[in-house]
């Protein structure tokens, strides 16, 4: 399936618990997904292209995914929990036509995690520019800690120095990639001067298995100080173990 096609929200129930937002799937939606995944989540580690040709020199195509993706446990965990709210996130914003750069892609090995920003949404027209910053933690054991104060306290790394590095490194790669309009639209955004400042909306989503889903996740204390544009989010899936093992066992047939 064409990720432009794909309505996760659909396969989502949405609620608002004060200030969190909760996105929840059930135990059926997850079994379909974990058909409609893999190939998804694959294209956010390397292109159909670059892993068709390293196949064709004599390199099984499974050993060939298997360079790209994780198989570390905890980078596995952390880089579902990122990709699938990547694609919430996307499927929120649709409307506006967002650029949403595959950062996994520049991963500088399997087993590290993606620098930076965990991920990014540039909206982007010629009256406004709207950027989505997230700061994503995983919780799929009892004994990891608590994701959502994690997320807040990288989403405030993220407001205050970690997004500008972010579109600084992603203009890097645009520009080495030779990607016109990416280096337009990133050297928009890098020159406030010129062109003005851009709206920003930072996330901080916890992702978590549904056993270990208990309110509240954070006290009003961790939210006191922050004077910008945020939101607290949890996405929360059963047996998360066993579906980001199985979704990733399924990118290796893809």
């Amino acid at each position: 399936m064409n990720d432009d096609r794909l309505r996760m929200l659909e396969y989502f129930s949405a609620t608002k618990k004060y200030d969190l937002k909760v996105y929840e799937i059930s135990e059926d939606n997850i079994n379909t997904l974990s058909d409609i995944l893999p190939p998804l989540f694959l294209k956010c580690y390397a292109s159909k292209k670059k892993i068709s040709k390293a196949s064709k020199n004599g390199v099984a195509r499974r050993e060939v995914i298997a360079s790209y993706i994780p198989d570390k446990p905890n980078i596995m965990s952390g880089e579902f929990g990122e990709i699938l709210s990547f694609h919430i996130m996307k499927d929120e914003y649709s409307k506006l036509n967002p650029y949403a750069p595959l950062k996994w892609r520049y991963k500088e090995a399997k087993n590290s995690p993606s620098p930076k920003t965990d991920f990014i949404l540039i909206c982007h027209d010629v009256n406004n520019d709207l950027v989505v910053a997230a700061e994503c933690k995983t919780k799929a054991t009892p004994r990891t800690k608590n994701p959502i104060e994690e997320a807040i306290n990288g989403m405030r790394k993220d407001m205050l120095t970690r997004l500008t590095s972010t579109l600084i490194w992603l203009r890097d790669k645009a520009i080495q990639a030779g990607k016109t309009e990416k280096i337009k639209i990133l050297n928009k955004l890098l020159d406030p001067v010129t062109y003005g400042g851009f709206e920003k909306e930072f996330k901080a989503i916890a992702i978590i298995d549904k056993d270990l889903f208990t309110e509240p996740l954070h006290t009003e204390d961790d939210i006191s100080d922050l004077k910008f544009n945020f939101e607290l989010i949890a996405i929360v899936v059963p047996q998360l173990k066993k579906n980001y093992k199985t979704i990733f066992e399924k990118m290796l047939e893809c």
